[in-house]
């Protein structure tokens, strides 16, 4: 008899399953992330720009690589329709963060199908 035949089957299965869900979750990671980036890319090349003043902006208790996620209040000022507001959560580098502030006016360009999809212009 030899050492594999000695290791039950079911310790296979939950083996095989441990190492299946990281590499599941990791492909799930890097296609939502790859999406993101392309649309972003979409918006920036087709996008309209406009001038959006924040008028809230609040903490959420999310980050990706350190990198916090901030919900947003803005009011939209387009140069082509009448204003609008929107909410929408975007995460922001802390050396950004100053930059958004209440009452702060930022550049960005916005999805006209889909307003709330957008991209924020910051220096």
């Amino acid at each position: 008899m030899g050492f594999l035949e000695l290791i039950p089957t079911y310790t296979w299965i939950i083996v095989g399953v441990s190492c299946a869900i990281p590499l599941i979750l990791y492909i799930l990671i890097y296609v939502g992330g790859s999406r993101a980036a392309k649309r972003q890319q979409e918006i920036m090349a087709t996008g309209i720009q406009a001038t959006a003043v924040v008028e809230k902006a609040w903490q959420t208790r999310a980050s990706v690589n350190n990198i916090p996620m901030i919900g947003l209040r803005l009011a939209v000022e387009p140069p082509d329709r009448e204003p609008f507001q929107i909410e929408v959560k975007k995460l922001v580098s802390l050396v950004q963060m100053g930059q958004i502030q209440p009452g702060s006016r930022i550049a960005i360009k916005y999805d006209p199908a889909k307003p709330d999809d957008l991209v924020l212009l910051l220096s």
